[in-house]
């Protein structure tokens, strides 16, 4: 679609020219060319459309039609819920929810009380963070864990379930994809950075249309299993086309926080448990061997403050390209590692509405700083942000507010000193002005301007349409 857009603002005065799925000119105020498509904006806020650095597709996609568990504040009222939900569904159905927020509870879950809850039925349940897993007897037996003390698995034990666990059709699946795509781009995302399990390049790849194009750009991340199949095929980290590139290898150096796995320096609270080592550094360093050699970038998982300060002194000393995943607790000595070494952090502001309460009550003996996000900027790092959807949803504009004013309005900021500017916070979205020569990948927000927006205003911005590749896929002037 070529056309010339009028009346937008960034927030000072912009007109857009696009042609050729491109911008081709900007200005204040550009003159129509004979013939040429006008659409005004109406003074609205136009900037590149969102790019979210972290995404579980298959698990976004599948949370979505989900029992919400993020309201339980104990294993009992998990239980609750799944009791209401199977009172009404139909006979042996097996039930799933996601979102229960393990590290807040006091009570240890138990399978026997999704066997009170849901007699005879297989019920699966995903913590917020996705690194725990909760069974019932019958979703045990299927697995051929019956002998489990607890039903209650985490970490890889955890993921290695899911992986298990019988899938919906595919038709359903794509299907279901299709809706969260749409739901994606209905709030601005044009890209995202896929950290699926199971071959997310491969899927991808099979869901381009008769043009070759894809509903989202996409950048597939690599399991290390699949790392020799790809390089194998010729294929390395950038390899690829503008609506699918293969990313880089995911390495976990930790757990998660909601789990209390993260490794730290200090213990939690209670003992002398500091979170689960994944990888030493010695290991790392091994792997980061094999990745390079096969040509290939990383992104590396960190969330305690040991787990980073390790992959950053490893990364350093590798020269590996990489980016420090959720990076949710650093030392401040450890915070210029990112620049030296070269390491992005790649963030996930909304997380912080979640785990202030978390980090105060687990990380309160710690002397790092969590969710440094002006820190690392002050530092000269590159950062990026993104969702981790299904942790939070796809959706960018909460995690902008996150990171501009450290709360959603509901309580004083948390740690505003580590707050961010705005246009520092859309730029690590991608949501940059849009220059001539660009990709016409863009976000028309119902707003003028951003910056005087209250917390849940900005979070709920509206917006109005969303192009990709000078082809509108959200909003009123969306065609077919």
């Amino acid at each position: 679609m070529d056309v010339l857009l009028v009346g937008g603002r960034e927030p000072g005065p912009v007109d857009l020219r696009i042609a050729g799925g491109r911008v081709v000119e900007r200005g204040p105020r550009l003159a129509p060319r004979e013939g040429e498509r006008v659409l005004d904006l109406g003074g609205r806020l136009v900037r590149r459309g969102f790019h979210d650095a972290h995404v579980h597709v298959a698990e976004w996609v599948r949370s979505r039609g989900e029992l919400d568990l993020s309201g339980a504040a104990s294993p009992q009222g998990a239980a609750d819920v799944v009791a209401a939900a199977a009172r009404t569904a139909p006979a042996g159905a097996a039930l799933r929810g996601s979102g229960f927020p393990y590290a807040r509870w006091t009570a240890p879950a138990r399978a026997a009380m999704l066997a009170a809850a849901a007699p005879d039925r297989v019920v699966v349940l995903t913590s917020q963070d996705i690194h725990t897993v909760w069974l019932s007897p019958p979703a045990l037996a299927l697995l051929g864990l019956g002998d489990h003390p607890t039903g209650v698995l985490q970490e890889r034990e955890a993921w290695d379930v899911l992986d298990r666990l019988p899938v919906p059709p595919r038709d359903e699946t794509e299907r279901a994809t299709r809706d969260a795509v749409r739901a994606a781009r209905g709030r601005g995302v044009v890209a995202l950075r896929d950290f699926d399990f199971d071959d997310p390049y491969g899927r991808w790849d099979a869901r381009r249309d008769g043009e070759g194009r894809l509903p989202l750009r996409v950048e597939a991340v690599v399991q290390p299993d699949a790392l020799e199949a790809l390089a194998a095929r010729g294929l390395r980290t950038g390899d690829g086309d503008p609506w699918l590139r293969v990313g880089p290898v995911k390495l976990f150096m930790d757990g998660a926080l909601g789990s209390r796995t993260a490794r730290c320096l200090e213990p939690y609270p209670g003992g002398q448990d500091r979170g689960l080592q994944v990888l030493t550094p010695d290991a790392l360093r091994q792997a980061l061997s094999r990745i390079v050699g096969h040509g290939f970038t990383a992104a590396v998982h960190a969330i305690g403050d040991e787990a980073g300060r390790d992959a950053l002194q490893v990364l350093a000393g590798t020269g590996c390209p990489a980016t420090l995943e959720h990076a949710q607790l650093l030392r401040r000595e450890d915070v210029p590692l990112l620049r030296r070494a070269g390491v992005t952090a790649s963030i996930q502001p909304a997380h912080l509405l979640g785990d202030r309460h978390l980090v105060d009550d687990l990380w309160a003996a710690s002397r790092s700083v969590p969710y440094a996000f002006r820190s690392l900027l002050d530092a000269g790092a590159d950062v990026v942000l993104g969702s981790d959807a299904p942790v939070v949803p796809l959706d960018p504009w909460p995690g902008l507010a996150a990171a501009v004013h450290r709360t959603d309005g509901a309580l004083p900021p948390w740690r505003a000193e580590e707050a961010v500017g705005l246009e520092e916070a859309l730029r690590a979205y991608g949501a940059r002005p849009l220059a001539a020569g660009d990709l016409a990948d863009l976000v028309v927000a119902d707003v003028p301007a951003l910056d005087a927006l209250a917390p849940a205003e900005l979070a709920a911005v509206p917006v109005q349409a969303t192009m990709l590749d000078g082809r509108w896929v959200h909003g009123p002037w969306q065609e077919g």
